[in-house]
């Protein structure tokens, strides 16, 4: 297995990092999810570029986290846009409670699937950061 350099592991480290904080910023100020297209840009390059196999899949590994993460993300929004979709006549109207239903089971399943996609990004970016971290924790 190939190992690699110092200066392009800490590359890798910056990325999953820049990640995690770009995941963890877009649910407190969600325009800042916007930064996720030059990045994943940036990786796929960098995945281009590199020849390494153990660099190709670290930065495959971002660029599937992105994947999962944009997924379970446009997943939410389509669930609460059919939760919009019966948000009409409330609760007490003639199928006020049918919609108000189909509204609480849309509106949950979209927040559920926007918490697991992010939580499951998350997670896969911090073993792969921990991955990385631990040649270096050995040689010193």
């Amino acid at each position: 297995m190939t190992s690699i350099s110092n200066r392009h592991r800490r590359q890798l480290q910056w990325a999953h990092l820049f990640a995690i904080l770009v995941f963890v910023a877009s649910w407190l100020y969600w325009p800042l999810s916007g930064l996720l297209i030059p990045f994943a840009l940036w990786c796929l390059f960098a995945w281009l570029r590199n020849q390494s196999e153990p660099l190709k899949a670290g930065y495959l590994s971002v660029l599937k986290t992105l994947g999962v993460y944009v997924s379970f993300n446009l997943l939410a929004v389509a669930a609460l846009m059919l939760a919009a979709q019966h948000n009409r006549g409330g609760l007490f109207s003639g199928s006020g409670a049918n919609d108000f239903m189909l509204l609480i089971v849309y509106g949950l399943s979209g927040l559920l699937l926007a918490l697991v996609g992010t939580v499951w990004a998350l997670v896969r970016l911090v073993k792969g950061f921990q991955r990385l971290r631990e040649p270096q924790e050995q040689q010193s």
